[in-house]
């Protein structure tokens, strides 16, 4: 299996991301993830978390303010936390970024049961599925929220229902390699961005 290409649109090139930018980066992400062992609506859990976080980009520092408080697509705090385990190529590094995700699912680190989600740890949030009376949106807002609680763990949890929001749109959007729009695969493939295996 190969990784993904080096070519995700970060804020730090010229500004924020436009919607597109941002979808495309959310389908490489959902594409990374469905690919490592997710389901759809763990990964759009966590995609759409990150749209909340960071605005799909890569580059993107806590308050616009370099080396200071959170870093990247989930804002890991301090950025260290990627930086120092990422090494040289560590900045605007999408595929790197979510390489240090599955990291830290196949070392059990950053997610932690919470009071509100006691039951879930890495190993079955990535097999959520809906269950019997469960509807598609009902597991993608549960997934969206232990992410929330689990991993992300901030302050407020005001935004929980923006991020499921997210989430759904992600789920609907961005589905990834192998089922994504048209367009997108074939926008994709003109500009040497994207990974088309798995």
């Amino acid at each position: 299996m190969s990784d993904m290409y080096y070519g995700w649109y970060s804020i730090n090139d010229y500004g924020a991301l436009s919607q597109n930018e941002k979808e495309f980066n959310a389908n490489l992400a959902m594409s990374y993830l469905r690919r490592t062992g997710f389901t759809i609506y763990s990964a759009a859990g966590i995609v759409g978390n990150m749209w909340a976080e960071s605005q799909m980009s890569p580059g993107q520092w806590q308050g616009n303010t370099p080396f200071s408080g959170g870093y990247g697509l989930v804002q890991w705090t301090p950025y260290t936390l990627y930086s120092d385990w990422a090494g040289n190529e560590w900045e605007n590094n999408g595929p790197l970024e979510m390489q240090r995700l599955t990291y830290e699912k196949a070392n059990g680190l950053e997610f932690y049961p919470s009071t509100t989600y006691p039951q879930w740890r890495w190993n079955n949030f990535a097999e959520l599925a809906p269950t019997e009376g469960m509807t598609e949106n009902d597991a993608v807002n549960l997934a969206a929220s232990i992410f929330l609680h689990n991993y992300l763990r901030p302050a407020s949890y005001d935004s929980e229902s923006t991020r499921q929001y997210h989430a759904r749109y992600v789920f609907e959007h961005c589905h990834g390699a192998g089922s994504m729009p048209i367009w997108m695969m074939f926008k994709m493939a003109k500009t040497g961005r994207g990974d088309f295996y798995g």
